[in-house]
C-alpha cells in the first residue's frame, strides 16, 4: 500500500468507528494518521471530533486549534472550535470562534445557531 492509501484507510476506519461511537478507537486512529502525516488536517479535525465526544475539551481545543493553523479558511474548524469552547465555558472566545465561521461562509446555519446558543446562555 502507499502512503497515501494508509493515510486513506485510517480516515475512512477513523470516520467508521466515529459514526459508530466507538470514540476510543477512532481517536487512535485519527492519532495513527497524525503520526505518519502531521500536516493531515483531516486527521487533527478527526481528533478533535472524538475527544470532544469523550468529554476531553481541552485536548479537543488543541486539536482544532492545530486544524486552524493548518487550514485557517476552514469554516468547521472554527465552528468546532467555538463549540468546544461553550464546552469549557469560555464564551466570548466561542463567540469570536463562531463569527469567524460566519465570517468565511455567511449563512453557516451550524455557527449561526452556535452563536445563538451562546448569547441565550450569557443572559
Amino acid at each position: 500500500m502507499t502512503e497515501k492509501a494508509i493515510l486513506d484507510l485510517l480516515y475512512q476506519q477513523g470516520l467508521e468507528l466515529t459514526q459508530a461511537g466507538h470514540y476510543q478507537e477512532a481517536l487512535e486512529r485519527f492519532r495513527q494518521l497524525t503520526s505518519l502525516n502531521q500536516d493531515d488536517s483531516s486527521g487533527w479535525n478527526g481528533q478533535g471530533t472524538t475527544l470532544a465526544a469523550l468529554g476531553n475539551l481541552e485536548e479537543a481545543l488543541t486539536a482544532f486549534d492545530h486544524v486552524i493553523r493548518l487550514s485557517p479558511t476552514d469554516r468547521c474548524a472554527w465552528n468546532n472550535r467555538g463549540c468546544v469552547l461553550r464546552g469549557l465555558k469560555r464564551y466570548q472566545e466561542a463567540i469570536q470562534s463562531f463569527d469567524r465561521a460566519i465570517e468565511l461562509s455567511p449563512g453557516y446555519e451550524a455557527a449561526l445557531e452556535n452563536r445563538q446558543d451562546v448569547v441565550d446562555q450569557m443572559k
